[in-house]
């Protein structure tokens, strides 16, 4: 029996680490800068890496891309004299 309690919470605990998820709130930048949510999209850690999870709405139908910034910033910067809109 106390093997068996013992297996149980080692899977229990083991399986607890590729449970982490994140909701990450979307929004579209337009050309001045302005956002507009659209959404989010859920990021899960598996055992293969991590699985990004879309529910966005307000998008044109079609084929579509995303990015992924290092700093959580989409704020207008200026790019040879020009404020560019999402740029930081």
């Amino acid at each position: 029996m106390k093997r068996k309690l013992i297996a149980f919470v080692i899977l229990a605990t083991s399986s607890c680490g590729y449970a982490a998820t994140k909701d990450v709130t979307m929004n579209l930048v337009d050309s001045d800068g302005k956002e507009r949510n659209i959404g989010k999209i859920t990021i899960q850690k598996t055992p293969y890496g991590l699985l990004f999870t879309p529910d966005l709405h307000s998008l044109p139908a079609g084929i579509h891309g995303f990015h992924v910034h290092e700093n959580a910033s989409c704020a207008p910067a200026l790019k040879d004299g020009k404020t560019v809109a999402a740029l930081s």
